[in-house]
């Protein structure tokens, strides 16, 4: 694991280079690549047109500083065929600084067919937009044939019933309410293995349970089912539904469906316990709102799925304002007759939804739903800080709690909400002071968590603190352009928390003990891959700055690490498929850029490469085979999609299809 001290070195503190490290005096130089590889900050081999304009098919637009007359190809092509050059497309909007460009506006904003959409800065579409290469092979028709029959390869994953619950039918209809309640359960001694992995597993994350008491709850339930609530039962399926994805040495010989089928009837066992329950609005519990906290850690791994990430910040929402109504939020010193046991119950579960608020905001791109003034310190600690007399003024500085995860999200939860609410905003406002202070209070929390907290509660506060220090150091990106450049030390800063994270990913997926894990921070770990990315394309991993390992060749080596795991994973689910097809589509892409080859014809072999592996390890082919899909593309005549319009692509016309 890489140590946080190399990752942003006290001398950076306070932006500054190192000692050893002089930045160079900007002067003004004469710009010898044609303004496309310019503007791209790749290497331009300055003919007319250049290798990359060639295959990028924008000839046309291959200008140089001091000149903007066409090539002498683009002037042959428009004698034999106006027409086609007036149409001829490009992968970015323009690369001539005199073509009229649109409107800039935030990436993040868009509307569709009476629909608006906002994502922040923390979605992965922010990253995504950036390979404007793809836009014209996604949704262009040079490769709709093969891009199709890839996109149609998600039928080989069984589909999942978006499920609503807890916001569903109550009144009967469900067809799940023709089965008694326990009818879902496994048998005793496969129940009691998972029930004890879940302890084991996620439990130690998000410690939610009194666990003597769940235990000798649990017992009664084969001895005395009629005295289970259905609040407590919606929690033992859902436990025994997370369980099925962390037991790594349990054998499921003998189950229908193996593990996946287990997992899905006893989330169906969740959904008609909750529906028959019926009060959970209006007389919620402590019980329910662990059920909730679990509900909401399964729709995180999708276990159970929604149509997109901000349905989650929804019902996160929900949930938060539940725990509000029996005062979660206020913490337990105003309640001095209050049990310790209830004290402990509810700071845990209020440190739960605050974790999972935090990860919800950084996966849909919206702002945290509560904020430091909605809630008293000691409501993050646990009983025995709320006796002491310093939290009887609520001063989160002399409290302190005997659970060191406790204490330092009571610290550091601040920080973090200031952070993620900064960042996806409508209008981000980070200026430098703040962006510097953040940062070092970003890394001494860091710090601490490598220090203080026990595995896996570090990884889970690490890869919490190193998502937020990625997002307070990512450059907005604009539709038609970009910002002013961000300062080297930034732009190091952004790739060594990448590269932290994913050598953090493939240690864990070393481990079969650990891979549920990679699991739950997937989506973490899928951003910290498009950072890289990123950085490969636009050249940002300097190898004279920083150490060989966060160099360009460790991005590389540590990219096509990732494409690895996702590849020989992607059968696990659908959305590991679409992660695979997703950076297959971008390994492509990026090594065309690195050789200046045909990004088309590298984006074609990443399609059949993606086509082939699936229905390999599938163990049966598409219903159209490979190689009938060779004579339908037109790549192989070298026709250009006279079709497509750049200036017509909007946020996510290309990528709500193909990413994610």
């Amino acid at each position: 694991m890489l140590q946080i001290s190399n990752l942003t070195p006290d001398s950076f503190a306070d932006g500054a280079d190192p000692p050893d490290v002089q930045r160079p005096r900007k002067r003004q130089r004469k710009v010898l690549s044609c303004d496309a590889c310019h503007r791209q900050k790749v290497k331009c081999d300055r003919k007319l047109p250049c290798s990359r304009c060639v295959a990028g098919n924008r000839e046309d637009r291959c200008v140089y500083e001091g000149g903007n007359e066409p090539s002498a190809v683009a002037i042959a092509n428009h004698l034999k065929n106006p027409t086609a050059v007036m149409h001829q497309p490009s992968p970015a909007a323009s690369d001539s600084p005199t073509a009229i460009q649109p409107t800039r506006r935030p990436v993040g904003t868009t509307w569709r067919k009476g629909r608006a959409r906002f994502s922040g800065m923390t979605h992965w579409a922010q990253l995504a937009f950036q390979f404007e290469e793809a836009a014209p092979f996604m949704r262009g028709s040079e490769l709709a044939s093969l891009m199709n029959k890839v996109k149609q390869l998600k039928t080989f994953y069984p589909p999942k019933r978006l499920r609503s619950f807890p916001f569903g039918d109550a009144g009967g209809d469900s067809v799940l309410s023709a089965h008694p309640r326990l009818s879902f359960l496994p048998p005793r001694s496969l129940a009691e293995q998972l029930v004890e992995n879940y302890i084991s597993t996620y439990e130690t994350i998000h410690p939610l349970l009194d666990i003597p008491t769940f235990r000798d709850e649990f017992s009664r339930l084969w001895t005395q089912p009629e005295s289970v609530t259905d609040a407590w039962l919606v929690q033992v399926y859902l436990m025994i539904a997370l369980s099925c994805y962390s037991a790594h040495d349990i054998s499921f010989v003998g189950v229908v469906d193996g593990h996946a089928g287990l997992s899905e009837r006893c989330v169906d066992g969740a959904e008609a316990a909750i529906m028959a329950r019926g009060l959970f609005v209006t007389k919620p519990d402590l019980t329910i709102l662990r059920a909730f906290c679990m509900l909401l850690i399964a729709k995180r791994i999708d276990i159970i799925t929604l149509d997109d990430l901000g349905s989650q910040w929804t019902l996160l929402g929900f949930v938060q304002r539940v725990a509000m109504s029996i005062y979660l939020h206020i913490g337990t010193a105003a309640f001095p007759t209050m049990p310790e046991a209830e004290a402990t119950a509810r700071s845990r579960i209020w440190n739960t939804i605050m974790i999972l608020d935090a990860y919800v905001s950084l996966d849909s791109g919206m702002p945290m739903l509560i904020r430091p003034d909605d809630y008293t310190p000691s409501a993050l600690l646990g009983p025995e800080a709320a006796a002491s007399p310093t939290t009887q003024s609520e001063s989160s500085d002399g409290a302190k709690s005997s659970d060191p995860l406790q204490n330092l999200l009571a610290e550091a939860m601040p920080t973090i909400t200031l952070v993620l609410n900064k960042v996806n905003s409508p209008s981000p406002t980070l200026d430098p002071v703040q962006l510097l202070a953040c940062g070092r209070t970003i890394r001494q929390f860091l710090n601490k968590a490598q220090s203080s907290l026990p595995f896996p509660q570090n990884r889970l506060v690490e890869v919490l603190l190193l998502r937020c220090s990625i997002a307070i150091h990512q450059p907005r990106p604009l539709e038609g352009g970009s910002t002013e450049e961000p300062s080297p030390t930034l732009l190091r800063t952004l790739n060594q928390n990448s590269l932290a994270l994913l050598q953090m990913q493939r240690t864990l997926c070393e481990q079969p003990s650990r891979q549920w894990l990679a699991d739950l921070f997937h989506r973490d770990f899928g951003i910290a891959g498009l950072v890289v990315a990123v950085g490969l394309r636009k050249h940002t991993f300097n190898d004279k700055l920083v150490d060989a390992q966060f160099s360009r060749t460790a991005a590389w080596v540590a990219f096509k690490g990732v494409h690895a795991m996702v590849k020989e994973n992607v059968l696990r689910s659908r959305h590991y498929f679409k992660i695979f097809r997703s950076f297959s589509v971008l390994t492509g892409i990026l090594e065309a850029l690195e050789t200046g080859a045909s990004i088309r014809e590298a984006v074609y072999k990443s399609g059949l490469m993606v086509l082939s592996h699936v229905e390999e390890s599938v163990g049966r082919q598409f219903e159209s085979k490979v190689f009938e899909t060779l004579p339908l593309d037109p790549i192989l005549t070298g026709q250009p999609d006279v079709n497509f319009d750049p200036s017509s692509f909007g946020f996510d016309d290309f990528i709500n299809d193909f990413f994610w």
